[in-house]
């Protein structure tokens, strides 16, 4: 009929209408081009102090029909005469899979060592839910709710280790065909339901700018932030990395 379209699928159709279409993201039946890859790097050396600093940034991702995966990367050296050498480094891995309305299911495991918060290791396993509330094919935005299961290693005199249960709620901003520039931003909030009064959270930023043949230069920025940190630590730590980089398909 007019006004509809129909939307073939392996087991069967769905019938629209075609203001409800956002866009049509292209999925291709071959398995190598659905991924999605870029690194970037950045180097910064001061003779004064003797700095050197060596920073990269990657994802890899993967896009089916209704499902997609993510990944990535970040990683902060930086060593100094007369001071301490400062490691950060943070990654995740995670699956969402896609229901009707823009609502989806999330499972991600996340992990961050981090110097300045005596953060030998943290692994964070989240599952949870949620919706796009706008996405059309220059942007979305889009939040989720659910819970964590967080394990902690610290580098304290006493090797502290614990486990907690937290909820999470975050918020995602992607701007992602602006021309050639590209935003992502993230905002989560973990209270915890086990250790009482205890908040943490976590911002990212990543600007990028395309260039020709597949090139970039990236800005990325994060925080983390913990109310009850372990003893001798920062509540907080930053790291802001400008970068060069390529990205594959």
């Amino acid at each position: 009929s007019s006004g509809k379209v129909t939307l073939h699928q392996d087991f069967n159709d769905i019938v629209v209408n075609i203001e409800d279409i956002v866009y049509l993201k292209p999925v291709n039946k071959k398995f190598i081009s659905r991924f999605t890859a870029s690194v970037s790097v950045g180097f910064n050396f001061t003779k004064s102090n003797n700095l050197k600093q060596l920073n990269i940034r990657s994802n890899l991702d993967y896009t089916s029909n209704f499902w997609t995966f993510s990944g990535s990367y970040n990683s902060v050296l930086s060593e100094q005469d007369d001071t301490e050498d400062v490691k950060r480094t943070d990654g995740n891995l995670g699956v969402r899979y896609f229901f009707q309305n823009d609502y989806f299911l999330a499972v991600s495991s996340e992990f961050l060592s981090n110097t300045e918060q005596k953060l030998d290791l943290r692994v964070a396993t989240k599952l949870g839910g949620g919706k796009y509330f706008f996405h059309n094919n220059r942007s979305y935005f889009g939040g989720g709710l659910g819970l964590v299961w967080n394990n902690e290693r610290f580098s304290d005199v006493n090797n502290t280790s614990q486990n907690s249960v937290e909820l999470f709620g975050s918020l995602e901003l992607n701007l992602f065909d602006l021309k050639d520039f590209h935003m992502l931003t993230n905002l989560t909030l973990y209270p915890s339901l086990t250790e009482k009064g205890r908040l943490r959270s976590d911002f990212s930023i990543d600007l990028k700018y395309d260039l020709p043949l597949d090139f970039f230069i990236k800005l990325g920025g994060t925080y983390n932030y913990d109310n009850k940190p372990i003893e001798g630590a920062s509540k907080d730590d930053y790291v802001v990395q400008a970068t060069f980089g390529w990205e594959f398909n």
